[in-house]
């Protein structure tokens, strides 16, 4: 079962287990963050931004493309990417197109850290570098909103009124950061990207979680070991902490355990990416 998580903002549904598949879909957003697997609730995804290319992140984007074809989707899937890994996914999707008979309908965008698009609306992202083992990025969500300026604040709506009618310019826009989404990285991240901190909710990975493995087998693998995480606890200002992209050697029911003892500190901040009920699906 997939996971369906309504106590956050914005709601996430999907499944992430490191090594085998992550896959998110962000339905208020229309945006899917990764495929390693595909299910018919991603039918609604307009945009994709894929982290990575390793298979357990991007292996079923054919099947994606399949699911939305089949569902009447005529409008182009727009694939957001490293750019480093962007022709060589490009071919790939090309020749799998060569079975179908049929091309897919994809928009490509390919992305460098600091390089900026536009979702839809006022909603944009921003991608940052990841440190994984292949070219990797993570991604933070921004929305443009109007704001009184400094000088018309505390003024009357009467007041507000008449400057309005007199075409006066009472506000200015500002771009706050609403989402953020990191996996498989080093901790380093965080460090250089304290952004992430600031986000009201980040999803963010945390493969090994105990003793089973080390820290520095944890990095060397490209990825977070839960102590980085409680190292840093002070500054996560998040609303919201999603931990996600557990090794598959934890089963669910430990993961539930080791996060609600581990992180009693960040309590009730800090989530895991889990199944409602049961373990993982097979």
């Amino acid at each position: 079962m997939l996971a369906d998580v309504e106590g956050i903002q914005p709601k996430v549904k999907g499944v992430s287990v490191g090594g085998v598949y992550t896959s998110l879909y962000l339905p208020t957003y229309r945006v899917g963050l990764d495929v390693g697997i595909a299910s018919r609730a991603m039918t609604g995804v307009e945009t994709l931004l894929l982290s990575h290319a390793h298979v357990d992140h991007s292996g079923a984007l054919l099947t994606l493309l399949g699911i939305r074809a089949l569902n009447g989707r005529e409008d182009p899937l727009r694939i957001v990417l490293p750019a480093a890994v962007a022709s060589t996914m490009r071919e790939i999707i090309d020749k799998a197109a060569s079975f179908q008979r049929r091309p897919f309908a994809v928009e490509w965008f390919p992305m460098e850290a600091g390089d900026r698009l536009c979702i839809r609306g006022n909603l944009w992202v921003k991608a940052l570098r990841a440190y994984h083992t292949a070219p990797c990025l993570a991604y933070l969500f921004y929305r443009n909103v109007q704001k009184l300026r400094a000088e018309f604040q505390g003024m009357s709506a009467k007041e507000i009124a008449a400057l309005r009618q007199r075409g006066e310019v009472l506000s200015r826009e500002e771009s706050r950061i609403e989402f953020a989404y990191a996996t498989d990285t080093l901790s380093q991240i965080l460090d250089r990207e304290p952004e992430l901190y600031r986000a009201p909710t980040l999803i963010l990975e945390s493969t090994f979680l105990d003793e089973r493995k080390s820290v520095d087998e944890t990095r060397s693998k490209g990825h977070i070991h839960l102590d980085e995480i409680l190292e840093r606890a002070e500054h996560f200002s998040n609303a919201q902490l999603l931990l996600m992209h557990f090794s598959q050697s934890y089963s669910a029911r430990e993961i539930r355990r080791i996060v609600a003892e581990r992180c009693a500190s960040m309590q009730p901040r800090v989530l895991p990416l889990l199944p409602a009920t049961g373990e993982w699906p097979r």
